[in-house]
């Protein structure tokens, strides 16, 4: 059975908002790395979802586990960049909004999603 016409309309619209909220996504990382240390970043954001996966009853199938290697493939080319300024609390949280934002966006399979999707300049 082919699908219909207002389906695949459907399924175009949801794809295309996926790749919009992706590219915000980026967007707003890349400009919080523009304020902050990518390195330091990634330590305050991985030490929260650390953390949070400590929690009793959190398993390693936590959803934020696999953020964490998403959050790393997106900064590694900023980590050679150093700021004098701390990570705030607010940045910190801020970033992972940011990641959960764009993680929603991506397929299932994080690592096999990040190479689909690759880094969008």
């Amino acid at each position: 059975m082919k699908p219909s016409e207002s389906t695949n309309n459907s399924l175009s619209g949801l794809r295309d908002g996926l790749n919009a909220t992706i590219q915000e996504s980026l967007n707003a990382l890349d400009a919080l790395v523009q304020e902050v240390s990518a390195a330091d970043l990634f330590i305050a954001v991985a030490a929260n979802i650390m953390s949070m996966a400590a929690v009793p009853g959190a398993t390693a199938l936590d959803p934020t586990l696999p953020q964490l290697e998403t959050l790393a493939y997106y900064l590694y080319p900023y980590f050679d960049t150093l700021s004098e300024q701390a990570i705030t609390v607010e940045q910190s949280q801020h970033c992972l909004s940011i990641l959960d934002k764009l993680y929603l966006g991506l397929p299932r399979n994080t690592v096999q999603g990040v190479k689909q999707v690759g880094r969008v300049e």
